[in-house]
């Protein structure tokens, strides 16, 4: 779905005579918007910051921080995007149309991670 949105936009923004950068930021827009789903208090966020040690992906790091009550994500040599609750312990990055899910250890804190990015499950560890 949101593939055919940005082929649309794109499409349209040719056609209407944009630039690429009007473009790029109708598609950045799209990008950002949040899912309707929530149920976690941005003030819980804290407990799922940190950098996490990739598997056997094309990244080496994730890297999850806070700010101003929402949580981002950056990968290594990616840009930082908003990630978004979907249900506990998993949030949608849809700039790169991925899920993160957190998995919870006995004692409530988050040492792995998994990222569903293009059909690929992606692990993680906390450094």
């Amino acid at each position: 779905m949101r593939t055919l949105l940005f082929s649309c936009l794109l499409l349209l923004g040719i056609a209407a005579g944009c630039s690429e950068k009007q473009i790029y930021e109708s598609q950045t827009m799209a990008a950002t918007v949040a899912p309707a789903v929530s149920g976690i208090s941005s003030g819980a966020y804290e407990k799922y910051t940190g950098t996490f040690q990739m598997q056997q992906a094309s990244f080496n790091e994730v890297a999850i921080t806070t700010e101003n009550g929402k949580l981002f994500a950056q990968a290594t040599g990616e840009r930082v995007v908003e990630i978004f609750p979907e249900k506990e312990h998993t949030f949608s990055i849809p700039a790169f149309n991925a899920k993160i899910t957190f998995i919870p250890t006995a004692d409530s804190t988050f040492t792995e991670i998994t990222i569903l990015l293009e059909g690929n499950e992606l692990k993680g560890v906390r450094k």
